[in-house]
């Protein structure tokens, strides 16, 4: 059977160095670092890095340039990712908080943080959510791609991986679910479910 193992990014190398699983999934990014000791699929995603801010502070962040123009940023974003180790470089001396998990940043608020640095595309599942939110993206260039890593000694497992991916990228599938889970999309040809709060209450029927 199946099981299903939590591991921490901090922690991804050394749990599978140690044989905690065979393929970690998901949102890995590929880095010199994992390859060391375990394998990669073939990429299922490339990454933009991406800013999330508050919305009416879109044009603050929207450039480069702009966003080195903001005195007293107080930056958000995942402990020990790529993200945070780009971030330092390109902005040192700010204050950077290393987050567990992106979602704090939205938990706390404003009074809190004023920058979440992530993926473009986490970043808008993430608006879905947080509607007062914005994605800007003051570098167009990808940062990366996402990869499930594999044990080592899993080559089997590894060509199943990549052939699967081949498939559903193939048929559609992939494409489907990032419209879906990143952009918000309704599939087509799916008619909206009649529910009470949009229908009744917000129409004022």
């Amino acid at each position: 059977g199946i099981e299903f193992v939590p591991f921490e990014r901090s922690t991804l190398r050394s749990q599978i160095e140690a044989d905690h699983f065979d393929l970690a999934m998901s949102g890995v990014r590929s880095s010199l670092a994992l390859i060391e000791t375990a394998d990669f699929s073939k990429p299922y995603l490339q990454v933009t890095w991406a800013f999330v801010v508050p919305g009416h502070r879109r044009e603050e962040f929207a450039t480069y340039e702009s966003a080195l123009a903001v005195p007293g940023v107080r930056w958000a974003v995942l402990a020990d990712s790529f993200h945070e180790h780009r971030l330092r470089e390109l902005f040192p001396g700010t204050e950077v908080t290393g987050l567990d998990r992106e979602e704090e940043f939205f938990l706390a608020g404003e009074s809190r943080y004023d920058v979440l640095v992530t993926s473009a595309q986490g970043g808008s599942a993430w608006t879905l959510v947080y509607p007062r939110y914005v994605v800007v993206t003051p570098f167009q260039a990808s940062s990366g791609a996402l990869v499930y890593p594999i044990a080592d000694d899993s080559d089997q497992l590894a060509e199943f991986i990549d052939t699967w991916i081949d498939i559903q990228t193939a048929n559609s599938t992939v494409r489907e679910l990032f419209d879906y889970w990143i952009l918000g999309r309704q599939p087509s040809g799916v008619v909206r479910r009649w529910n009470i709060l949009d229908d009744v209450l917000r129409s004022g029927r």
